[in-house]
């Protein structure tokens, strides 16, 4: 039941990656508490208004994190987005937005526990690179139950 859970998971961010103006993949380093580690995340991210430069999308995010007991974090963020043009050579994006979270400590075990947060915040840049190919860095903070969780993490993005 625990690997059909993550691989339903898996499967849905995968199937869903089809609809999305933007998605990609990225590495980083989250901590909470005593569960802190290496995470893999796949982020969705959905275009729904542009006013010139500006833009404001919708961001959802799944993602794995590789500590003593694996945990599943869920992100939804509505996200504002400001496009830098350095002299024409790349776009930089700066986009930054409130975040909703849903953290599943345990993931693989019966005792897992499931916990909202809806305090944080994410933040980061992208670069353009060959055209439809995106670096991005990012950091992401939210508060559950009084303590923080972060986030850092890079990848790429379509």
């Amino acid at each position: 039941m625990k690997r059909f859970f993550l691989l339903t998971l898996i499967v849905l961010a995968i199937g869903s990656s089809s609809l999305a103006q933007s998605f990609g993949v990225g590495f980083g380093y989250f901590g909470a508490d005593n569960s802190r580690g290496v995470g893999i995340t796949v982020p969705l991210e959905f275009s729904i208004m542009q006013f010139g430069d500006v833009n404001l999308s919708v961001r959802a995010q799944v993602g794995v994190v590789f500590s003593q007991k694996p945990d599943l974090n869920v992100a939804f963020s509505p996200l504002i987005s400001y496009t830098v043009t350095s002299l024409g050579v790349l776009p930089i994006k700066i986009y930054g937005g409130p975040t909703i979270q849903l953290f599943v400590q345990n993931v693989l075990e019966d005792a897992r526990s499931f916990s909202w947060s809806f305090l944080g915040g994410l933040a980061g840049v992208s670069v353009s690179v060959f055209g439809i190919l995106n670096l991005f860095a990012e950091g992401s903070l939210s508060f559950l139950a009084g303590n923080p969780v972060f986030g850092v993490q890079f990848g790429l993005r379509l």
